[in-house]
């Protein structure tokens, strides 16, 4: 049986194997899932002592070191995140220290560049001042080894001679919360940074705020919107310039221009083809409802291919797509609007198309009215739902 061992490679596929971890490229492995397992192992070890009762001297070291570890990559990705993000907005970084195990040193990397989006410092300032506990660890090994590179005990030569497991993992716990809220928030900035909608300090966020601070278009020759944006300057801490370049995107943005009273239409959709498509969705949906079971199965799906053939000989392709990626755009930010339907003028291109997106568009009205909302779409929406203008 050894023998047999011996000449077994646990690092290639056996088919035999009883328990088997999928890693590399077969495992779709990050850096984000190495760090859950090095918590996730923290807390094992713990909630172990916890049960047994014992041995606590012994698991102490892989508890802190999977512990500490996990902050340390967790640092280490919300640093490389930040730097990504820095990189969208054309701001130069130097993160030649993230090579290093220090905790503090990383720490203070971080906090060179985390103002870049207000969002990041509310959450990452939960965190630093904890880090302050690791600061005899600069390496990463006080827990690896017994002694550190030239030979001291790390334990003793840092006057530690015992830990407090509980108010550890209280601490660490704080800590792992906060890096695991950052690092979902961080993934969501870097999308929203791809939109390219930012000024130098201000966020696609806080420019959707000033545009619902801004009066409509045409108020702006009255004195009073000096004073507004005097206002804005002040509560946003901007210059003039920087305004002007904020004011500058809201007046280009759909999403956004509509806050100011000026609508940019998206195609040129006829206002009977929108009648028709509220007139065939609820017919659609009340047959589709079928609360009584009055008809078959095979009747709902001859029906409701009727109700669809009606509605696709009431609107012309152009528009039928244009409508398909409004009800498609509420999982995407508006600036995708366009990228999106032309992906969707390339995908739909036969009569078999056009009655699939026909079926999902009568299902799809809420949806639809949604999507126009999120691109400002005021007519198209008033003229769909004139109940909600």
């Amino acid at each position: 049986m050894e023998k047999k061992l011996i000449e077994t490679n646990p690092f290639e596929f056996n088919e035999n194997a009883y328990v088997i971890a999928c890693v590399g490229n077969n495992g779709g492995t990050y850096e984000e899932t190495i760090r859950m397992g090095y918590s996730k192992t923290a807390v094992i070890l713990f909630e172990k002592i916890v049960n047994d009762r014992e041995n606590e001297d012994i698991l102490v070291y892989p508890l802190i070191y999977c512990a500490r570890h996990s902050i340390e990559l967790g640092l280490k990705i919300i640093a490389l995140s930040i730097k990504t993000i820095c990189n969208k907005k054309k701001i130069d970084t130097d993160y030649n220290q993230l090579k290093s195990h220090d905790l503090l040193l990383l720490d203070k990397t971080i906090r060179l560049y985390y103002r870049i989006d207000k969002r990041i410092v509310e959450i990452y300032d939960n965190i630093y001042p904890l880090l302050k506990d690791y600061e005899f660890d600069k390496q990463g090994d006080a827990f690896k080894y017994r002694n550190n590179s030239i030979g001291n005990p790390h334990m003793s030569s840092n006057n530690i001679g015992s830990i407090s497991l509980d108010l550890y993992m209280q601490k660490y716990g704080i800590i792992n919360k906060y890096i695991e809220k950052l690092i979902r928030l961080q993934d969501e900035l870097i999308y929203e940074y791809s939109q390219g909608t930012f000024t130098k300090t201000l966020s696609r966020e806080l420019i959707k705020e000033i545009s619902l601070l801004l009066p409509n278009k045409d108020k702006w020759h009255e004195p009073e919107f000096n004073k507004i944006k005097s206002d804005i300057k002040v509560k946003y801490k901007i210059g003039s310039k920087e305004l002007s370049d904020a004011i500058n995107i809201i007046l280009r943005h759909r999403e956004f221009s509509i806050n100011i009273g000026d609508e940019i239409r998206i195609g040129n959709i006829a206002e009977n083809v929108l009648f028709n498509y509220m007139f065939f969705s609820k017919e659609y949906t009340t047959l589709r409802t079928n609360i009584d079971n009055k008809i078959s199965q095979k009747e709902l799906y001859q029906n409701g291919n009727k109700i669809a053939g009606k509605f696709i000989n009431s609107i012309s392709k152009e528009e039928l797509i244009i409508l398909y990626t409004f009800s498609e755009i509420t999982d995407y930010y508006s600036e995708e609007f366009d990228s999106l339907l032309s992906e969707n003028e390339k995908t739909y291109v036969n009569e078999w198309d056009y009655k699939k997106i026909a079926e999902r568009l009568l299902q799809r009205y809420v949806m639809v009215l949604k999507g126009l909302q999120k691109c400002g779409q005021k007519t198209y929406f008033e003229t769909l739902y004139p109940e909600g203008g």
